[in-house]
């Protein structure tokens, strides 16, 4: 779901980079982005979880995005976005956060329209001066079971 703005019907996103390419989420489920801080291994954690980062007391689980998106991780990230998904906190590491912008909902067009293949995951498509950025979806990165496994790993406060 993309929030957008009642008075002037322009969404506020949050851009990204994972490879060679530029992704945005909506600003409304981003709770903070952080400096990329190397993640604390879990023993026999699902694959897609990197670890857990202590952000001022509270465990969050990160997930490497670009592994998510199967994008070549060979460039150190430099970003965690901290975001709320379904009353939980998780950290997405991302190669780099390269802004905030507005966008009419007008110059948004759904993937479906656009791309070839479906991925749940990316939502819509729209051009930011001569990029094209994909929209990803929180929602549907992951099936609410790998979700829950996602927020089983962090461990309970003491």
């Amino acid at each position: 779901m993309i929030a957008r703005s009642q008075e002037s019907g322009e969404i506020r996103l949050v851009n990204f980079i994972l490879g060679e390419r530029e992704y945005a989420i909506d600003i409304a489920a981003v709770v903070e982005i952080i400096y990329h801080r190397e993640p604390t291994r879990i023993p026999e954690a699902p694959e897609s979880i990197e670890g857990i980062v202590d952000l001022r007391g509270t465990m969050i689980p990160v997930v490497d995005l670009r592994r998510r998106f199967n994008v070549d991780a060979s460039r150190k990230p430099e970003h965690i976005l901290v975001v709320k998904l379904f009353s939980k906190e998780i950290g997405l590491m991302v190669d780099q956060v390269s802004d905030v912008f507005s966008i009419s909902a007008r110059e948004i067009h759904p993937a479906e329209e656009i791309l070839d293949h479906k991925s749940p995951a990316i939502k819509a498509v729209c051009k930011v001066k001569d990029r094209l950025v994909l929209i990803v979806d929180l929602g549907h990165l992951w099936s609410g079971s790998e979700l829950n496994r996602i927020a089983d790993e962090v461990p309970a406060k003491s």
